[in-house]
């Protein structure tokens, strides 16, 4: 049964603004935060402003620098539960800026779209949960409990905010993600480790090959190994919900001049993984592979580094949270409402884990738009973005005139 009444949900449909989240998206990809100047610092600076325009607590937890995640609240009656709303302040680069149709930190409307650096991932999806909370305010809806909307630094490259956040004794009971989901939920995703690998050998002039140990020549033996090990026995291990592991090469660099072996080549390397696996036997796995590749040759040396690693995480379809998102998603009828895999990486695992609560995924925009030139998201799933939002603090906290009602 929905706890969202008919009443409340139209007073909510009736004051969410699709200009109003619009403007609050554009203000926010306005603010650059990707690896330039100070990151994050200006957006979140922003973020405490508006949260103030709407009569918000807020609060900067500092991270490194001049980084800080930003804790924005809505506190309701007492006695109630929290329910954390997740997003990430950061952007990834724009690459070559020359290539986008109008500039990426200078937001443009262009039919239903509205276009910029983080419109998609994940500016457009904050937006909509700031006007969420700014809209059941405006329609004063007595929640129990509170809405807290945590929006962390750092989440494009090594998830140092979330690691802060998870270590600042923060309590929430249940959270939702808002990266973007197409407005559909997402029940889980794989985890996400990045590996660096460094060949080391001996330099010689081209000339004389034989007088060096080329490490690019080991490199190409280990892009096979990786190869055979994809297809004999990564591909073999699947999950109902999000498919197989994966373990790609996504950089190699190497050599400064045409007639010299280098000495070094480094490689990265993408490994995505389920549950079930752990980072010891990744690690493991991928050391075995080098040690395959360096007994080759005497002389061939690879060291193995972490660098970054999101674990990963999933919810069941019948669980209260994934319950209450389907009735906030389609009042009457919940059972429409579609459930899919995230086929990214975010932080829900680390969240789940870290604070030992439920989470799920959900968000306005394509994850297809993610990290591309001429990123965008649909002004209509912003707006209804908000709108679910709202429906989701009402349908998770429930209102006090329950407590009243019985």
């Amino acid at each position: 049964m929905s706890r969202c009444t008919d009443s409340v949900r139209d007073a909510i449909h009736r004051t969410v603004s699709k200009n109003r989240v619009a403007e609050l998206a554009g203000r926010l990809i306005r603010e650059r935060s990707d690896l330039s100047g100070d990151m994050e610092y200006g957006a979140g600076q922003l973020l405490m402003r508006i949260a103030a325009e709407m009569g918000l607590e807020a609060e900067e937890q500092p991270v490194e620098g001049r980084r800080s995640n930003i804790l924005i609240r809505m506190r309701g009656a007492p006695g109630g539960k929290t329910l954390l709303y997740s997003g990430h302040i950061d952007v990834v680069p724009p690459g070559a800026e020359e290539l986008w149709d109008s500039p990426p930190f200078e937001p443009q409307v262009r039919g239903d779209r509205l276009y910029g650096r983080g419109a998609c991932d994940m500016k457009g999806s904050i937006a909509a949960m700031l006007h969420a909370l700014e809209v059941l305010r405006q329609c004063a809806v007595p929640l129990r409990g509170e809405v807290l909307l945590a929006l962390d630094v750092d989440e494009e490259t090594s998830n140092k905010g979330m690691r802060r956040l998870l270590a600042s004794g923060v309590r929430a009971d249940a959270c939702i993600v808002g990266e973007p989901t197409d407005l559909e939920i997402n029940l889980g995703h794989k985890g996400v480790m990045g590996l660096w690998l460094t060949f080391s050998g001996r330099r010689a002039h081209a000339s004389r090959p034989e007088m060096g140990v080329n490490p690019i020549v080991h490199a190409a033996e280990m892009v096979e190994k990786i190869r055979a090990f994809q297809s004999g026995t990564l591909d073999k291990r699947q999950s109902r919900l999000l498919g197989h592991s994966t373990m790609t090469v996504t950089m190699l660099q190497a050599g400064r001049e045409l007639n010299s072996i280098p000495d070094r080549c480094d490689m990265r390397v993408d490994r995505r993984y389920l549950p079930g696996e752990t980072a010891e036997q990744i690690l493991a796995e991928t050391q075995r592979l080098i040690d395959e590749v360096s007994s080759v040759e005497e002389g061939c040396r690879c060291t193995l580094q972490m660098t970054t690693n999101c674990p990963p995480g999933e919810i069941e379809a019948e669980h209260p949270l994934v319950k209450a998102m389907m009735s906030a998603v389609s009042p009457g009828k919940p059972e429409r409402a579609a459930l899919k895999p995230f086929l990214a990486s975010c932080e829900m695992a680390m969240l789940m884990e870290g604070l030992g609560i439920p989470a799920l995924i959900f968000g306005p925009g394509s994850i297809r738009q993610a990290h591309i030139t001429n990123e965008y998201v649909e002004l209509d799933q912003l707006a209804r973005g908000a709108e679910i939002f709202a429906r989701m603090a009402v349908e998770y906290l429930g209102t006090a005139q329950e407590d009243r009602h019985g």
